[in-house]
């Protein structure tokens, strides 16, 4: 049995782009995610201007990387063709 296919390697670099609703949502849905956070644990200066704790920066920085890992793994599973990089446009793509 065939899996769907959601994404489709880049014509250039390395990577995948979304060519199904599936892809499209799973990479909107990756972008309010890292958006998410980022309003989440968004840096507060104390009152006195001292820098923003290292722990929240820790944390956004471990969710945000942790999510992207399995955005990645996701997509490569999930494209038609391997990754790898692409130094000129195949003749599919043209």
């Amino acid at each position: 049995m065939s899996r769907k296919v959601w994404f489709r390697p880049k014509s250039l670099g390395v990577g995948a782009v979304p060519v199904s609703w599936e892809g499209w949502a799973m990479t909107i849905g990756m972008i309010i995610y890292v958006i998410g956070l980022a309003l989440v644990f968004r840096p507060r200066a104390f009152p006195d201007g001292a820098p923003t704790e290292l722990v929240p920066l820790l944390i956004w920085g471990g969710l945000t990387i942790g999510g992207l890992v399995v955005y990645m793994i996701i997509a490569w599973n999930r494209t038609s063709e391997p990754w790898f990089w692409r130094w000129e446009k195949s003749e599919k793509s043209r």
